[in-house]
């Protein structure tokens, strides 16, 4: 089975794919990269409407993946689903 580079991550930057209002628990996102990432927990913030907003994704020492928006208060947990 090939590794999922994923468990490597320290910090991602990219963009998300199309227009965004927030999220909410299961919310997902495409990002510019091809890679799908899910809200999950159980967070939700909304806000002006965004296109191809720009993220950072990154890992705390604990190993938790944040997915900060550009512009967002509190970056949801997320998982990798593609």
């Amino acid at each position: 089975m090939a590794k999922d580079r994923t468990a490597d991550l320290k910090s991602i930057e990219s963009t998300v794919v199309g227009k965004i209002e927030g999220w909410g628990p299961t919310t997902q996102f495409k990002l510019a990269n091809g890679q799908v990432w899910r809200v999950v927990d159980g967070s939700s913030e909304w806000f002006m409407e965004r296109t191809n907003p720009k993220v950072v994704l990154s890992r705390n020492a604990l190993g938790t993946i944040f997915f900060e928006v550009d512009g967002a208060k509190q970056p949801p947990r997320v998982r990798r689903i593609q």
